[in-house]
């Protein structure tokens, strides 16, 4: 009899488990869909953004070049203008003072054109590696975001087949729903057709008005679309903590119920020398069986009523943004709308709805095996492809670096230097590079300063023939009269002057030019010596000749550290974590390189975004690790440093927001992002960022109600809610 219950209650608790894994596989299900839908829209807002981005910058760039191409012309048009004029007074006699001139002035405006191509050829090439780099950066996070959601569906993929009713069924309330808001779209336009009508014979203040009135939709239009955000984000918080939930009891049942078939094996072994053990041991293991259902059974009530609390507040939450959104919708329905922002917003629902409508359809027709093999052969061919891109442009800012540096060098030792500066001691050594191409560049330097001697001297015979032929007119018009002597004589002063200032304004320009190169190449050997002096202090190993540095030296340690953080391996990542602390940590030269040359601040934000999908203790220890390098950087004075933080400032303000309310359980990684959230708030213009606040600090102050005045979350609490919600 008791076998037959302890059978009957285990066969009650497997259907009920199965059942709870049914909901779970739905759900999760549901979220992938979700995650989907949301993966596509997150792609199209980053295409468009992008797009913009490079028109604009396009756009500066020709507006520039067009600005100094005007500004050429003009003055070129000026002195031809000029030139005609002295060539009507001079005639004939001054041909060969013409002809010299024009040389000049040739050379001048050649020199003048090389100089603003070479400076718009080095902003363009600075300018495609940034958006490169921050290119390549994404597409790596894209590509690893991919590998998790992939590896997720290789686990899943034995019970896709059991979910393809609920799958039709959600399609099929998706659809209602679109069609439902279809009708209630064209009842909206009927509407504003018949208000468009009356809009079309108002006068044009009601122009005024509308363009007013469109900046306040604008406005409304983005309010919404931040709430939406929060509310998607707080859905995806609450469906991964029951999916956590779901995964930990249906571990917890395949290990009882692999300990129950090992004892039930043990006992039947047993079962004939120890009858009378196997009775007793049969009674004493129901009854620790029923003590624990009953402990399971209370833990489950507590969770399904802590759910219910959850879900109602979840449900207040959602009435109240309903109603609050009716609101804002009635309001604004009641302004007049602009009739090309109608049109724009009519285009974008039909060609989201076909959108929408076309990627159902696709993904009902086509298979998931086949879909999956395409997926995985896109992404590896586009990998190969980035993975390409991105090696050539390294290996093509590595040989234009190289070409830089070989014909900044060549120049300093055939100027003449005016500065002590210039010195650069013996024991200092330049980086290596192609002995091949620094030859080959040399010679073609070394040609261009014959050419230049060359066409120096023929000038300098120019000018010695002209000052000649000046001298013999001038004692030709000795025996002149003096009336033609006094009319003369001011031409040949005009055209001296003309010449001297041509040549004045030549030898201030190559001495400027020569000016800036000696000072950029001082300051880049200056920053050599420095780097290395820094190296060689931080790093215990023997530096040979303070330039050569050992088989692994500090800044491919840092890259190697920032490469072992992505690993699938917890470990490895931690390890990985430790040597970026604590590299970091030994001076402010080392955190510029690793933020701006081992791009690290994306990397952090990356691997932030993939570790706040767990709850671990493994993924808490590295956070908490890597909290201090985050907080080091946002707060290292660092020109370079600055800059990089103020690019990616709107997404370091939220994955700090995210990461102190997600992991409010852990006190040194709550309090280490509540001090990186104080420092991202104090810089310029990032208020506007942190929009969100006040939600997430009221929550924490509610969250954190019962701890004690002492703990470092009350405390960083505090100190936030001083600071960023003044009374």
């Amino acid at each position: 009899m008791l076998r037959d219950e302890i059978e009957a209650g285990k066969l009650r608790s497997i259907e009920e488990r199965e059942r709870h894994a049914n909901e779970a596989l739905f759900i999760h299900l549901t979220v992938k869909l979700q995650a989907l839908a949301r993966g596509f829209l997150a792609r199209k807002r980053f295409r468009a953004l992008l797009t913009e981005k490079k028109a604009e910058e396009k756009a500066n760039i020709e507006r520039r070049a067009a600005t100094k191409i005007q500004a050429l012309v003009r003055g070129f048009l000026a002195r031809k203008r000029f030139q005609a004029v002295l060539e009507e007074r001079k005639a004939q006699e001054q041909a060969s003072t013409e002809k010299c001139a024009a040389t000049k002035i040739q050379t001048q405006m050649l020199g003048i054109v090389e100089r603003v191509g070479y400076r718009k050829l080095l902003d363009v090439i600075r300018l495609e590696e940034r958006n490169r780099n921050r290119a390549a950066s994404k597409i790596q996070k894209a590509f690893r975001d991919y590998q998790l959601r992939k590896t997720k569906r290789n686990e899943r993929h034995e019970m896709l087949a059991k979910v393809n009713k609920a799958v039709t069924a959600i399609q099929s309330l998706f659809r209602m729903r679109q069609a439902k808001k279809k009708v209630a779209k064209l009842r909206e336009e009927k509407a504003l057709e018949e208000k468009r009508e009356f809009e079309r014979k108002t006068a044009a203040a009601i122009t005024i008005q509308s363009l007013f009135r469109a900046y306040l939709a604008k406005k409304n239009l983005e309010k919404l679309k931040e709430q939406k955000a929060l509310r998607e984000k707080l859905e995806f918080e609450r469906r991964t903590k029951a999916a956590v939930a779901i995964q930990s009891y249906m571990r917890m049942f395949i290990a009882r119920k692999v300990l129950e078939k090992l004892k039930e094996e043990k006992a039947h072994s047993e079962a004939i020398r120890e009858a009378a053990a196997i009775v007793i041991q049969t009674r004493w293991r129901g009854w620790i069986a029923r003590c624990k259902l009953l402990e399971m059974q209370k833990e489950r009530r507590l969770e399904e009523e802590r759910r219910e609390r959850d879900q109602a507040a979840c449900t207040i939450q959602k009435a109240y943004r309903a109603y609050r959104l009716r609101e804002e919708m009635r309001a604004m329905r009641r302004q007049m709308w602009l009739q090309i922002e109608n049109a724009v917003i009519g285009i974008q629902r039909y060609v989201r709805g076909m959108l929408a409508r076309r990627r159902v359809a696709e993904m009902a027709a086509e298979r998931q095996k086949f879909v999956r093999r395409v997926v995985v052969v896109q992404s590896r061919v586009r990998g190969f492809l980035a993975r390409c891109r991105t090696r050539k442009m390294l290996a093509e800012r590595e040989r234009q670096r190289a070409e830089n540096d070989a014909v900044f060098d060549d120049t300093q030792e055939h100027t003449p230097s005016t500065s002590a500066e210039d010195v650069i001691p013996d024991d200092v050594e330049e980086p290596e590079i192609d002995l091949e191409r620094l030859r080959r560049l040399q010679r073609n330097v070394r040609e261009n300063e014959r050419k230049q001697k060359y066409y120096s001297s023929l000038l300098e015979a120019c000018e010695r023939k002209l000052s000649e032929e000046d001298s013999s007119d001038a004692q030709g018009r000795t025996v002149v009269s003096q009336p033609s002597a006094r009319s003369s004589r001011p031409v040949r002063t005009l055209a001296d002057q003309i010449t001297a200032a041509i040549k004045i304004q030549a030898w201030f320009r190559g001495n400027r030019t020569r000016a800036n190169l000696r000072e950029h190449l001082h300051r880049r050997r200056s920053f050599m010596r420095a780097y290395l002096e820094n190296v060689a202090a931080e790093e215990p190993h023997e530096v040979a000749g303070s330039m050569a540095l050992d088989a692994r030296p500090v800044h491919a340690k840092i890259q190697d550290a920032v490469e072992m953080l992505f690993d699938p391996k917890m470990y490895i990542s931690k390890v990985g974590a430790f040597i970026l602390n604590r590299l970091t940590a030994l001076s402010p030269h080392l955190c510029t390189y690793f933020v701006v040359d081992a791009e690290g601040l994306v990397a952090l934000l990356d691997i932030f975004g993939q570790k706040t999908t767990g709850r671990g203790p493994a993924t808490a220890e590295i956070l908490t690790i890597l909290s201090d390098v985050f907080l080091r950087v946002l707060e290292c004075r660092q020109a370079a440093v600055i800059a990089e933080v103020d690019a990616q400032l709107e997404d370091c303000a939220k994955t700090a927001l995210h990461i102190f309310h997600a992991f409010h359980v852990y006190p040194q990684i709550v309090f280490t992002f509540g001090k990186a959230i104080l420092a991202l708030h104090g810089r310029p213009g990032a208020k506007k960022y942190f929009d969100k606040a006040p939600f997430y600090l009221n929550y924490a102050k509610r969250r954190f109600a019962r701890l004690s005045p002492a703990d470092p979350r009350k405390v960083i609490l505090t100190e936030m809610l001083s600071q960023m919600l003044p009374p």
